[in-house]
């Protein structure tokens, strides 16, 4: 392996070593990009640190027009920054995307869920649906050689599933998918599955969100949401089993006032209707997430994910005590 004082040089060399001529060859025709004829480059940037990429302009034998190829490197776990980039930022008119990454020790990754090389397979091979040309390889660094672990291998995308480009999601779509399918579910460690992140449909505006289910002498929802009005809960009955949230709202509602402020709660109660309470949790807007690193969007996150969670154990244990009572 390649001896690189630290991070930031192996980053920066090791993309100069691919961008040679045989590695370069070899890496665009992995990536379906065949009977080469000529690479320009067009230039280099560098994100953070921890990530390089160039964009290049490619001729190939018997097209008079070339195309734009990004090549995006970055050192330990892939991330959901470098499909952001690439779709929506220096690679958007790009026709071919070639995401990398090279195992090592990143500690940016620590904090960030959206690293993961499971989660990043995950949105490719969703986005494979769309002509976007992604392809995503880990390099091997001392044979300069590019693939994937079997349980990585992208499935084939049939004719029919696939989509124009007019229907891509939008940016703060994806980034409030991720959001809530990997930043805030990573904190469920029992049924979080990150190769499953971006298996459904990417949200959309009226379902940017989460349900946590109230299983105990009645079922109900807390429905998370989080637009550019902020993040607020919905907390409702599904059942009409004695109305016990209306009861545990009734006992408890002077507390919920302390947690949330009297101003930010909103309590529907109509006659033949089951009860619903409105809680708005954060003025925090959701296009905030254009500029938030991942440390801070994880650690809100995380603030969201006990405050909601406290809040189901809550309702819960006033509600069975209620049955309790009742049954005694």
């Amino acid at each position: 392996m390649h001896n690189f004082k630290n991070k930031n040089e192996n980053v920066r060399d090791l993309i100069d070593l691919i961008t040679e001529a045989q590695p370069l060859h070899d890496l665009l025709e992995k990536s379906g990009i065949s009977k080469i004829t000529e690479v320009k480059p067009i230039k280099k940037y560098q994100r953070k640190g921890d990530r390089e990429g160039i964009l290049l302009k490619v001729k190939k034998d018997n097209d008079p027009e070339a195309i734009r190829v990004l090549i995006d490197l970055k050192i330990g776990e892939p991330a959901v920054d470098q499909i952001i980039d690439a779709t929506f930022g220096i690679g958007n008119d790009c026709d071919r995307r070639i995401i990398l990454y090279a195992p090592g020790t990143n500690t940016s990754d620590l904090q960030n869920p959206a690293a993961d090389e499971l989660v990043v397979s995950s949105l490719v091979q969703y986005l494979q649906r769309y002509p976007l040309g992604f392809s995503l390889f880990q390099i091997d660094e001392k044979t300069l050689t590019f693939g994937l672990p079997e349980y990585l291998e992208p499935i084939d995308v049939s004719d029919d599933e696939k989509l124009p480009f007019g229907q891509l999601p939008s940016k703060e779509r994806v980034l409030a998918h991720t959001f809530w399918t990997v930043y805030f579910n990573s904190f469920n460690e029992a049924f979080y599955k990150p190769w499953k992140t971006f298996d459904d449909e990417i949200m959309a505006t009226n379902d940017w969100g989460h349900t946590i289910y109230i299983d105990c002498c009645f079922f109900g929802e807390i429905q998370l949401y989080w637009d550019n009005q902020g993040v607020r809960y919905v907390i409702k009955q599904e059942d009409d089993n004695h109305e016990y949230l209306k009861r545990v709202l009734d006992l408890k509602m002077p507390e919920l006032k302390n947690r949330y402020g009297d101003d930010s709660m909103e309590f529907e109660n109509m006659v033949g209707r089951l009860p619903k309470l409105h809680i708005k949790y954060s003025d925090k807007q959701l296009d905030w997430l254009t500029t938030a690193s991942p440390a801070e969007i994880s650690e809100f996150a995380k603030i969201i994910y006990d405050d909601a969670w406290g809040l189901r154990w809550f309702i819960e244990e006033t509600a069975d005590r209620l049955f309790e009572d009742k049954v005694a």
